[in-house]
């Protein structure tokens, strides 16, 4: 067994049963270029394959007095393979989404999924080994529209008009 894994990768090793559900990670520059992440090993879903690359997002979540959170996408950086792309503003504004699917489905290639998606909004930290940027909530900040909506019969019957 490998000596440098974290105490938590460790002491899942020989579970019986393994997490039930997968991540994978799709990162869209604004130049069209794509880059697929997965936290599980190189899976492939619906006809794309994720590489394996370790990432962690952290810090989703709601305030109760409506803070919006800023969560944390942390990946590898192996020899600073990203740091250049980082630097030059080519991942600015990227658009990060997370897929939360089960292995059954996934094994399945069924298309039962959950999908995040969140802007890259700033670097927080670069190393040759681990990049870490914050996201932002679709509808957090000034640049976004709401659709219009309008609340008339007979969608919704107990509105009258005058």
């Amino acid at each position: 067994m490998r000596e440098d894994l974290p105490a938590s990768i460790e002491s899942t090793s020989h579970d019986l049963s393994p997490e039930a559900l997968v991540h994978l990670f799709k990162i869209e520059l604004q130049s069209g270029t794509t880059f697929l992440l997965s936290q599980h090993g190189e899976q492939v879903w619906r006809g794309e394959t994720y590489e394996d690359v370790p990432c962690n997002l952290v810090g989703i979540g709601q305030h109760s007095d409506a803070k919006v959170n800023r969560p944390r996408f942390s990946f590898a950086n192996p020899e600073g393979m990203f740091t250049a792309a980082l630097y030059a503003g080519d991942m600015d504004n990227a658009w990060i989404t997370r897929i939360r699917i089960l292995k059954s489905d996934l094994d399945a290639d069924n298309d039962f999924a959950v999908r995040e998606t969140f802007q890259m909004r700033r670097i927080i930290n670069i190393s040759k080994s681990v990049a870490v940027v914050e996201l932002r909530d679709v509808l957090d900040g000034q640049n976004f529209d709401l659709p219009a909506r309008r609340f008339m019969p007979p969608e919704f019957p107990h509105v009258k008009l005058r």
